[in-house]
């Protein structure tokens, strides 16, 4: 499946999400792998219901026709991350998706993500950036810029392997800090 097919999927879904959460937005890898001008191998969408329980928003993903199977395998990937609720997983039109439940705006959860190379997200037909992702895009390079993923080394590796022109350098000094 090519990046057009692929955004026409994720429109889809952001539209339908957009009933649940207007601030949704797809971010992490696909924007990534986008933006560098590769297909994605899945869809990681953000959304935050505020005020609503997990039981509900299973049953509205549901009635949306959205995959509304909390899995627990996946939300251990995440479970140090005390900003997500719960990770909803499934296909839709062929692809893999998470639609992965946070407790603020989806837009914050960017910043709190394990890579710089990570922090970007779609919207609204368009791929967004943080400034850490645009360094490290220029410079060729991988920081962890936290430890809330619950799989950092192999992340870390699958990124590498997937970029082999960029160069894994450890952590950061701080957010902004090179």
């Amino acid at each position: 499946m090519n990046i057009d097919e692929q955004k026409v999927i994720a429109d889809k879904v952001l539209e339908l999400l957009a009933s649940i959460d207007k601030g949704c937005i797809l971010a992490g890898g696909a924007p990534r792998d986008w933006y560098l001008e590769k297909p994605a191998t899945d869809l990681d969408f953000y959304f935050a219901p505020h005020g609503v329980s997990i039981d509900e928003i299973a049953y509205k993903l549901d009635k949306l026709g959205l995959p509304s199977d909390c899995n627990e395998g996946d939300f251990q990937l995440y479970e140090r991350n005390p900003d997500i609720l719960g990770v909803f997983s499934g296909y839709m039109d062929g692809i893999a998706v998470q639609l992965i439940c946070v407790k603020h705006s989806a837009t914050y959860a960017v910043g709190e993500f394990a890579l710089d190379l990570s922090q970007a997200w779609y919207r609204e037909g368009r791929i967004w950036t943080t400034h850490e992702f645009d360094l490290a895009v220029s410079k060729k390079i991988i920081r962890i810029t936290n430890s809330l993923y619950g799989n950092g080394d192999a992340y870390v590796q699958k990124i590498l392997n997937k970029f082999p022109d960029f160069t894994f350098v450890g952590y950061s000094v701080n957010a902004a800090g090179w």
